[in-house]
């Protein structure tokens, strides 16, 4: 079976990997520039451009039904953009 993704929220995401009253922190390594979270002592990808102007959600890699929360990733979520449906088979 091949792997999906679902997408969830950032409180659902702190609510399973911590607390409801956990903090996430958005950090930038000095060294790579890259992007990364944190919740409670563990770190978790970020989408390189994320905009916190726009909607977030947290992307969790989906295998063979098991849901990979160690490979979250904080991203946007733009409801206006996504597929149109060109046909179905």
């Amino acid at each position: 079976m091949e792997g999906t993704v679902a997408f969830i929220t950032v409180s659902e995401f702190k609510n399973i990997v911590g607390s409801e009253d956990s903090t996430i922190d958005v950090l930038r390594n000095k060294e790579t520039g890259k992007l990364f979270m944190s919740l409670e002592g563990q770190n978790y990808r970020v989408q390189g451009d994320i905009d916190n102007n726009l909607p977030i959600k947290v992307l969790i890699p989906v295998e063979d039904g098991v849901k990979d929360y160690d490979n979250a990733c904080l991203v946007n979520v733009d409801p206006s953009k996504g597929a149109d449906e060109l046909f179905s088979l």
